[in-house]
């Protein structure tokens, strides 16, 4: 009964390692340290504070730009500074935070009179209602129960667009909390 050896070292794999064996290599580049939640989120903060130094944004459009660069703080950089900003805000799904002043202005409607909701199509005063700065207004009911789902029932709290037909823009961390 000497079938044991398979499962010893080197045994099942069919060939040497050679020199000094095969599983040396691989521990040597797959070094990597498990993080906490809560590391994570410093780190995420910390990625943050490092970019907003340098480009000084509001901090929920740069969270979600590094985030569209998969936290990569240099690649961020180099597009943020490559002269194109509109085509990048635009790739990330964000108004481009200089031009938000103007957009507001243009959206904002006289609160004397009542007006529909583009969800539930109910009539409410204007300031019964709330938006992101693509400037699409719905009602506080609507709204919550628009994040509620997103982010309950599919499980997308970092990626939320506007709840307008054909608007990609992203819900800001402020928005949503």
């Amino acid at each position: 009964g000497g079938g044991g050896s398979a499962l010893g070292p080197g045994g099942g794999g069919g060939g040497s390692g050679g020199g000094g064996g095969p599983g040396h290599e691989q521990e040597e580049d797959y070094r990597y340290e498990v993080l906490t939640a809560e590391q994570i989120l410093q780190h995420m903060v910390e990625c943050i504070r490092e970019v907003n130094e340098v480009i000084q944004n509001p901090a929920t459009i740069t969270r979600i730009l590094l985030s569209h660069f998969n936290w990569d703080k240099e690649k961020l950089m180099e597009r943020y500074f490559d002269g194109n900003l509109e085509k990048l805000f635009a790739e990330c799904h964000v108004i481009n935070p200089s031009k938000k002043s103007r957009t507001r202005q243009m959206n904002t409607r006289s609160s004397a009179q009542d007006m529909p909701c583009q969800i539930c199509y109910l009539n409410y005063p204007n300031s019964y209602f709330t938006g992101l700065e693509c400037g699409h207004k719905f009602c506080m009911q609507c709204w919550s129960e628009y994040l509620t789902t997103k982010i309950m029932e599919e499980g997308m709290g970092q990626t939320i667009s506007c709840p307008a037909h054909g608007c990609d823009i992203l819900v800001d961390d402020n928005t949503v909390m």
